[in-house]
Parts: C-alpha cells; structure tokens; sequence
C-alpha cells in the first residue's frame, strides 16, 4: 500500500498583518520618508493585495471541492480522476479571471454578473494587470494615438497637457488610468512632468486593499448554502471580518 503525504504552509493568512503593517509605517512616517519609498510601499501594498486574493480564492474553492467528494472520491477511480485534475486545475490556476473560470466549472455561476459584485470584479481585473506591471518591473506607461498634428502648436506647456489629457488611452497603463480616473481616485490631469509615484499614490493602493477585503467578504454571501461553511472555512471568513472591521469599511 502506498500515499502520498503533502505538507502546505499558508502564506495568504500572513498578508493582512504585513499590509496594515506596511499603511501604518506609510502614514505614520508619512512627512520622512522620500517619495521612492511612498512608492515602493504603495507597490508593495498592491502586490501583496492581489497575493491575498489569489491565496484565499484557492484556499476557499479546495476546501468546497474536498468537502464535496470526500467519499466520491474514493469509491469511483473515474470520479477520482475527474476530482484529482480539479484540484490540480485550482492550485495551478493564476489570475482573477481565470478564478472566475474555475468559480463558474464549480457553481455553474459567473463572479462578475453577479450584482453586487460587478463593480468589484472590475476593480480586481484592474488591480491584476497593475500587478503584473508590477510584478515584472515594467514601467507604467501610456501613449497617445498616432496624431497627424503640428507639434509646434504644442510646444506651450499648457497646450502639451491638453493634447495628453485627450488623447492618453493606449499602453500599458492606459486602461488602469482610466479606470482609476472613472472613480475619482486619481486627477484626470496628466503631465509630461507625472511621475509613478503620482499615479500609486496612497489613494491607489488604500483602493485596491479596500476591493480585495471587500470582495472575498461579500463574496460568501453568494456561496451555495451547502457549500458556504467549506468555503468560509477555506478563505478564512472570520479572519477576513476582523480586517474589514479593523479597516472600518463596515
């Protein structure tokens, strides 16, 4: 006879702890430290956002999973099969929108048409391609639509940021901008002289933990009754009602 004997350390329950960590140095030092360090703490709030999405979301949806073909799993090689590739296809999985995938081959239900959830979906899509930049060290950059203009008529400063603020929409930030702007939490202004630090400001990273809490809390609610106590469970529901509490969105 033989098995197999797997051993997981959980790193997405860490994260909550390190971000307020990270909010508090951030405000509470805010007047000492220079802006590359308000940046890198922004970023490092953001990345650490969407890890904790990713963690709990896998986390939740195994323990449903395992919850579910807990005796089916053993009395059928087919079923065990069908349910092992699941599981592989959860711990593989990468991404807000490919959780959703998964999300729907489990509930038979779509995370982003359900109603109060949309807007945070949205929210969530955004905060993964910033992450990806991120993540990558990619610069955040826009560009406008190739324009059949004389420049000399943008020379004047005033003019430039004119034609930037209407025709900025491309690039690798160009949808995450928008977005941002969409809901007022960056000035819609764009200059030549805007730097990174402008465009992850406190507003920005405080916005993303914001959606990240509030998603995996709201989220619950939509969890088939004869799921929903596996997947408190899995993503640490009374562990994420602290935080929410302790950030004061409810």
């Amino acid at each position: 006879m033989s098995f197999k004997v797997s051993v997981q350390i959980s790193c997405y329950d860490s994260i909550p702890s390190v971000i307020f960590y990270l909010l508090k140095l951030r405000d509470g030092h805010y007047e000492n430290i220079n802006d590359d360090t308000k940046l890198g703490l922004n970023l490092s709030i953001i990345l650490n956002s969407a890890c904790f999405i990713e963690g709990a979301l896998e986390s939740a949806l195994k323990k449903v999973v395992e919850k579910r073909s807990f005796k089916k799993k053993y009395d059928d090689p087919f079923i065990y099969e069908l349910i092992t590739e699941l599981e592989s296809r959860i711990q593989r999985t990468t991404g807000i929108a490919n959780y959703g995938i998964i999300f729907r081959t489990i509930f038979g239900t779509s995370i982003k048409e359900v109603g109060d959830l949309a807007s945070l979906w949205e929210g969530l899509s955004i905060l993964f391609q910033l992450r990806n930049l991120i993540a990558h060290g990619r610069p955040l950059s826009t560009t406008t639509n190739t324009l059949e203009l004389d420049i000399s008529n943008y020379l004047e400063e005033s003019k430039f940021d004119l034609l930037l603020n209407t025709e900025l929409r491309h690039g690798s930030f160009g949808q995450i901008r928008e977005y941002l702007i969409k809901n007022n939490i960056i000035q819609k202004r764009f200059s030549k002289n805007t730097g990174d630090s402008e465009y992850v400001n406190n507003k920005v990273a405080d916005h993303f933990w914001y959606i990240s809490l509030m998603f995996l809390y709201k989220l619950c609610n939509h969890i088939p009754r004869g799921d929903r106590t596996s997947f408190k469970d899995g993503i640490g529901y009374n562990f994420i009602k602290i935080w929410v509490k302790k950030f004061d969105f409810v």
